[in-house]
């Protein structure tokens, strides 16, 4: 968000069903569902917390170009998903007190964006960014750190990749220019993942995690230009 932005305070959750719709400098105390497409939310925070609400802001496959930049997701430690799933746009945004930041489904984008101090809940591994499946993904220039200093809890990974549930494929995936750290794994990708086309490449990893840099089976290729923050190449740990 931009610094010294003047926010308008707004209490309640919203349901967005008007195509177009623009959210501008809103301090939104409430979730967030979208129900319309080619809705902006803009230069404004986002402060959910609910025993019931399972995202921030929740999209799925049936709306279209969801855009959210310059803003601040806070789940506050009591929701499951930052925003998810499916056809939307991150650019500059802050994410955190979620167990899960992004939840990545077919048609996203991730960028620029700072997603960390993740909330495990009820017995979930917390991810920076998840995907469970989809096509045309991708995550570029973002720090992804899931690691909550106030727990100690290192998290699950920065990135986790599988593909279990629909559409049951992962592919078209291109992960690039990001600082990852922590998480078991900083990426982890299921040994039972389907993939296909999935770049990994030119970003840095922190020494933090707890077992490497990245786990992944086999059959997805890692490129030789991710490198650790000490220069040092990354050696990726086949996935079981």
């Amino acid at each position: 968000m931009p610094s010294g932005a003047l926010l308008t305070p707004v209490q309640g959750d919203m349901l967005i069903t008007t195509d177009g719709t623009v959210l501008d400098g809103v301090d939104l105390t409430g979730c967030i569902t979208i129900r319309a497409h080619d809705v902006v939310i803009k230069n404004s925070r986002i402060t959910c917390s609910s025993s019931t609400t399972s995202m921030v802001v929740a999209t799925n496959g049936s709306y279209r170009n969801l855009v959210v930049q310059d803003s601040e997701l806070d789940g506050t430690g009591t929701v499951d998903i930052g925003i998810g799933w499916q056809n939307y746009s991150l650019s500059r945004v802050e994410i955190r007190g979620t167990n899960d930041g992004a939840r990545a489904g077919s048609n996203t984008t991730v960028d620029s964006s700072w997603i960390h101090a993740m909330t495990r809940r009820n017995g979930l591994h917390p991810d920076s960014i998840q995907s469970t499946g989809g096509t045309g993904i991708r995550i570029t220039n973002n720090f992804l750190d899931p690691r909550n200093d106030a727990t100690g809890d290192q998290g699950n990974a920065a990135i986790m990749l599988g593909s279990e549930l629909r559409p049951f494929v992962l592919q078209n995936v291109f992960i690039a220019g990001n600082t990852l750290s922590a998480g078991n794994y900083s990426i982890n990708v299921r040994a039972d993942t389907n993939a296909s086309n999935i770049v990994v490449q030119d970003n840095v990893f922190n020494t933090d995690a707890k077992y490497g840099a990245i786990t992944a089976p086999l059959s997805v290729a890692m490129n030789g230009t991710n490198v650790l923050a000490t220069g040092r190449p990354v050696s990726v740990v086949p996935a079981r």
